[in-house]
């Protein structure tokens, strides 16, 4: 049980006052009956709510409309229970009887004229009367055009009579025309159409051939005056305003008056003129005699409309000449427009601060006036700059704001502005991806009912006063910036910025707690959306850095550390394409390893298969996919050389010592223990470039003095050493080692270039190769010195003594 309680107050008394309502004065003969009604009211003047049960004594008296005219003595009107109309709900006891109740139907008998009153016993000594009602009742035809027509001499109008329900009576078959005065007007021929012969005045009488029927004269009769023309008046629909409205339609019409101020009839055989500024209208239709016009307003300007009547078109195609002009000055203004048209804002921060929105009018005159549809938006504006208004709203709910032009009242424009609940939130992720040290950007959506009848769900236009909570699940990879604000763009009304500190993916859980109702005991509903950001590195290679040079068959692990990870929505989306200028002077290989440590570095294996320079672009990334509509990609280009041998260079390896010997060529030969020492070698082409990888050619070594060192045996001359810890394989050095007999003394090493070694040209697939290679040499002087001679003075005292580098990397190399 709710516990309210209803209380109704019932007045019963007897009536002091009673009155007929009705419609209409006048009721056409065959149309529908008229209802009459008694309202009662007490002494107080209170409107009875119910006279059900009351007897209401009903009189009708007829009366004469012109006593020149004699009756012809037919019933004009009857009274009719209500109880005989399908209205039903308003049936009293007395008209279910078949007896006239409060209401009673008045039908239309005969033309002529009726009083009725209805009347209300108090007692049996007192009756009160309601007014008299007048009811005039009409033929139910009427004379087409109208019962009094002013016409131009010469002009011509058509006649007829037609029936109340719209079918039109024939002429001679339904009826006869009869002209008081021939002179002045006359019939053409055997038609109903009149012309107007000279000026002056004479009225028509149309009778009835019906034999069943008779019209009374008075009620078919119209007055006919020939007159003059004075003044043309050009008149614009909507209102009349001389300022319209670019792309509407607008009706025209041009009314001749003569001296009096009276409207004259526009004839079929007038011939009237408007000109119309092209710029401004377009004309869609225009009456055969050229008094009505619908034309549509194009742009925006100003411009005039002139008006002139030729004269009168005579039967035998001449003219009867008026001489008679207008014109109106006419403004087409841009359409009325108010900027935003629609606004969702939240409620969920009211309480913290009203909504404040801008508007701005477009169109129109420029003077506008603001007004709302409801007291909760409270609307600011300037009138001397009123094209922008300030809304400011503190309530829930949806507010129309209406604009309205001062100079044109037509020129109309409306906003909406809706302010509801938050019931769902989205995340919209443009780009997903950034490189370390960049910042991500994330559209956020918080979404409403735009139409509540509908379910119509649709983003905020502002939510940067909602403050979301995010959590995200791999710390170390991302940061989150609450600061600075970021402007909302795409399909988010707020913005939140993430910086990329490691190469990864982390997910992203957005969360938003409103209230789901108000009041005390209010419950907290949470919203929550997901998505996925991904970090990379900065793409650059590692292996070479900028160039490689290499000897024909000779192959080379190109590695590339950095660039877009696979996407983990899509990981099959991601692509590593290394493309080369020259594709045929080389072979590619990409090389994949499960369980590389480092996620970031792709390696290719490139092979010399001919002669020449390549630009070899690697390019790595994703393809769109619906979680990654916009992936990032990189791209590197390195010089990748297939060069021949041009000279032979020898260096005595020194491993790393605190003190360095004056003389780099000493070479210390030890008392006991491994008695070694090896000699470094490497190649460059006629640019100076050091060749990378020399295993696919053949060296030959000498030496002076065999009592000093002896050269250990190898299958092409010499030895590679490298090494695979930075996740491809990287050679360091290319050197032949020499064993000591324990002499000491003077001893050159020579070496010389031999030729490419066909086992591996054959193994690389290199069938074209050029054995003609330059016969090129190198050798090195050293000194073989034992221990006990190494004296202080023999090493260098600088110690920031720089070595030249055993690497190039490079368009040229230092020369030895």
């Amino acid at each position: 049980m709710s516990g309210i309680e209803l209380n109704c107050v019932v007045i019963t008394d007897f009536p002091d006052k009673i009155e007929l309502s009705s419609t209409t004065d006048e009721l056409p003969i065959e149309s529908s009956p008229e209802v009459l009604t008694v309202i009662a009211k007490d002494k107080s003047g209170h409107l009875f709510t119910s006279v059900n049960g009351l007897k209401f004594e009903w009189k009708l008296e007829e009366e004469q409309l012109d006593e020149s005219v004699e009756s012809p003595g037919n019933i004009v009107a009857s009274l009719r229970p209500f109880s005989s109309s399908h209205e039903y709900f308003k049936v009293d006891g007395w008209a279910l009887r078949g007896l006239l109740g409060h209401s009673v139907l008045v039908e239309a008998l005969n033309v002529g004229s009726c009083k009725i009153r209805a009347s209300l016993r108090q007692t049996e000594t007192r009756k009160i009367s309601t007014q008299e009602v007048k009811l005039r009742v009409t033929p139910n035809v009427k004379i087409s055009p109208c019962n009094s027509i002013r016409i131009l001499r010469y002009g011509t109008v058509e006649l007829g009579v037609e029936h109340i329900q719209g079918r039109k009576l024939e002429y001679k078959k339904d009826f006869n025309i009869n002209i008081g005065k021939p002179e002045i007007a006359q019939l053409d021929g055997d038609s109903s159409k009149l012309v107007a012969l000279e000026y002056g005045q004479t009225h028509l009488t149309l009778t009835s051939n019906r034999e069943s029927t008779s019209f009374p004269d008075f009620f078919l009769k119209t007055d006919i005056k020939v007159v003059k023309p004075a003044r043309l008046e050009i008149r614009i629909s909507r209102g009349g305003f001389t300022m319209l409205e670019e792309l509407k339609s607008y009706t025209l019409t041009v009314d001749i008056f003569d001296d009096e101020g009276n409207a004259i009839f526009p004839s079929d055989n007038i011939k009237l003129s408007v000109t119309f500024p092209a710029q401004l209208f377009y004309v869609n239709s225009t009456s055969s005699n050229g008094t009505f016009h619908v034309v549509q307003a194009l742009a925006p300007g100003k411009n005039t409309i002139k008006a002139e009547l030729k004269g009168v078109v005579l039967s035998d195609g001449s003219l009867h000449k008026y001489s008679l002009q207008n014109t109106l000055t006419v403004t087409v203004c841009q359409k009325i427009q108010i900027s935003p048209p629609f606004t969702l804002l939240p409620s969920d921060t009211l309480s913290s601060s009203p909504h404040e929105i801008r508007l701005m009018a477009t169109g129109g005159t420029g003077n506008y006036r603001w007004t709302s549809n409801s007291s909760s938006a409270i609307i600011h504006f300037d009138k001397e700059k009123s094209h922008m208004a300030l809304i400011q709203i503190k309530n829930e709910g949806d507010f129309t704001i209406i604009l309205t032009d001062e100079e044109n009242i037509n020129f109309l424009a409306s906003a909406k502005i809706s302010v509801a609940p938050v019931i769902d939130i989205e995340t919209y992720p443009t780009v997903v991806e950034a490189q370390v040290s960049n910042i991500l950007i994330l559209p956020v959506a918080f979404l409403a009912e735009e139409d509540r009848d509908r379910k119509i769900i649709r983003k905020f236009d502002d939510c940067s006063k909602i403050e979301p909570k995010v959590e995200i699940i791999e710390k170390h990879v991302l940061t989150y910036d609450k600061e600075p604000h970021i402007p909302a763009f795409g399909k988010g009304c707020r913005s939140l910025q993430f910086r990329c500190k490691y190469p990864g993916h982390s997910r992203i859980n957005v969360y938003y707690e409103s209230p789901s109702e108000k009041g005390e005991n209010s419950s907290v509903e949470i919203h929550k959306t997901t998505t996925v950001l991904s970090c990379f590195k900065d793409l650059k290679p590692v292996h070479p850095v900028r160039v490689a040079v290499l000897p024909l068959g000779s192959s080379m692990e190109i590695a590339f550390d950095g660039g877009p990870r696979k996407w983990p929505l899509m990981k099959e989306n991601h692509y590593t394409i290394l493309e080369a200028s020259k594709p045929e002077l080389i072979d590619i290989e990409l090389i994949r390893d499960p369980i590389r440590y480092n996620k970031d570095l792709t390696v290719f294996r490139v092979l010399c298969k001919a002669l020449g320079e390549n630009v070899l672009t690697f390019r790595i990334g994703n393809e769109p996919s619906a979680t990654n509509k916009h992936p990032a990609k990189s791209e590197v280009s390195i010089k990748f050389v297939c060069s021949k041998p041009h000279s032979l260079h020898l260096k005595l390896f020194r491993k790393s010592e605190k003190k360095k010997l004056k003389d780099e060529n000493i070479v210390k030969v030890p008392f006991y223990g491994s008695k070694q020492f090896s000699v470094d070698v490497w190649l460059k082409d006629s640019k100076g470039r050091k060749l990378y990888n020399i295993s696919s050619l053949s060296l030959r070594w000498k030496v002076s003095d065999f009592s000093l060192a002896i050269a250990e045996e190898t299958e092409n001359g010499f030895t590679t050493h490298d090494n695979a810890v930075a996740g491809y394989r990287k050679i360091s050095r290319e050197f032949k080692e020499f064993k000591m007999p324990g002499g000491s003394g003077k001893l050159e090493v020579k070496a010389a270039l031999l030729g490419y070694r066909n086992d591996v040209l054959k193994k690389a697939g290199v069938s074209d190769a050029d054995d003609s290679l330059d016969t090129i040499s190198g050798s090195i002087d050293l000194k073989l010195v034992s221990l006990r001679d190494i004296n202080a003075e023999m090493y260098s005292t600088q110690d920031d003594e720089k070595q030249e580098e055993d690497t190039c990397d490079g368009d040229s190399c230092k020369g030895h």
